[in-house]
């Protein structure tokens, strides 16, 4: 493999090698490389780069990440230019990740027959990020962000379509008026440190009622914008928001009975080699924090949101939901001035 050109490519290869596929660069070694499916979210990396202005490093990593034909260099030049309506008032760091989100969705737009489940979750992307902050749009603005959210809201086809848009519209700009309440804007203090990929995977937990479990690698759309589960999970540990299950939860058919045989023989604990799976169970279970181990050993995605976190983090994605349409419009937006670009 030639020497990278940029040095903060390099250094993000450094960190991912052992991740990603081992002959290119930041695909999922998981699927075919003309799939180009990145193994994980580079959302954070991007957005650090257009800040600091390291336009050669994004210039790279799309190399990767694309067929890299004329095309696809020339979508990435009209990507750079596109930026977020300043008189929306969003603050920088913000501005900076919806501009990274919309990069990255439209490289995936090359590869996924689904342009409407990539306008979907563009969105949730972005509206993890504002769910996660508190941000009073300008008065002049609100009835620009109605009109947009009223057409981009997602409702279930039936009757009243029109109406029912309009409602979902009118919640959205009442939940940017409304005071964020202290511990949602305690807990998006730390939802922002990690890719937003990760948030969607904690937001998931609540919206589909994943009681005791995350999904760390969520679904077929998440997966083409780049989505690991081990490094999911490692970010969610990093703001320890989640933990794993107690000695007295029940066990996974992930965790076996060889695998509590391991456990048991490794401090040292005699049982017979006929003994059942739940004999040895019970067995562990006497030896405090033995079960728990197994957990983040050999199913790690078993965990249950701390008590000090939970009633934070429903609120959250609560607002998460709410304000997809807001995204949505923030988003088309920046599609329009891309189009209009020659």
């Amino acid at each position: 493999m030639q020497p990278f050109r940029s040095s903060a490519v390099a250094k993000l290869h450094e960190q991912t090698a052992g991740f990603c596929h081992p002959e290119y660069p930041f695909l999922d070694k998981e699927y075919s490389p003309g799939g180009y499916y990145p193994f994980t979210d580079f959302t954070m990396n991007v957005a650090e780069w257009l800040r600091t202005g390291n336009i050669e490093a994004i210039r790279e990593l799309w190399s990767f990440l694309t067929n890299n034909w004329d095309a696809d260099r020339f979508m990435l030049d009209k990507c750079l230019r596109v930026n977020v309506i300043p008189e929306l008032g969003l603050d920088g760091g913000t501005a900076i990740e919806a501009k990274a989100i919309y990069l990255l969705s439209s490289r995936q737009s090359l590869y996924d027959n689904s342009p409407e489940s990539v306008g979907f979750l563009s969105s949730r992307l972005l509206a993890s990020r504002l769910a996660s902050i508190t941000w009073v749009p300008p008065r002049n603005t609100h009835e620009h962000l109605h009109k947009g959210a009223s057409i981009e809201a997602n409702v279930i086809d039936g009757p009243d379509i029109k109406a029912r848009k309009t409602q979902r519209a009118n919640e959205a700009l009442q939940e940017l008026l409304t005071p964020v309440p202290e511990a949602v804007q305690i807990a998006g203090q730390w939802l922002i440190q990690i890719p937003p990929i990760t948030r969607l995977v904690i937001a998931d937990y609540f919206t589909r009622n994943w009681e005791g479990r995350l999904r760390p690698q969520l679904y077929y759309t998440e997966r083409k914008y780049g989505c690991s589960g081990p490094w999911n999970l490692h970010f969610i540990s990093q703001i320890n928001c989640f933990e794993p299950p107690t000695d007295a939860t029940p066990l996974p058919s992930a965790i076996t009975k060889t695998h509590l045989q391991e456990v048991l023989k490794g401090i040292g604990l005699n049982f017979k080699k006929s003994a059942k799976k739940d004999e040895l169970l019970l067995l562990a279970r006497q030896h405090e924090g033995l079960v728990s181990g197994l957990f983040r050993q050999y199913a790690p995605e078993y965990q249950t949101p701390r008590p000090e976190w939970k009633a934070a983090l429903q609120a959250w994605t609560s607002r998460l939901e709410k304000l997809e349409c807001v995204a949505a419009t923030i988003l088309k937006a920046m599609g329009m001035q891309a189009i209009r670009m020659k």
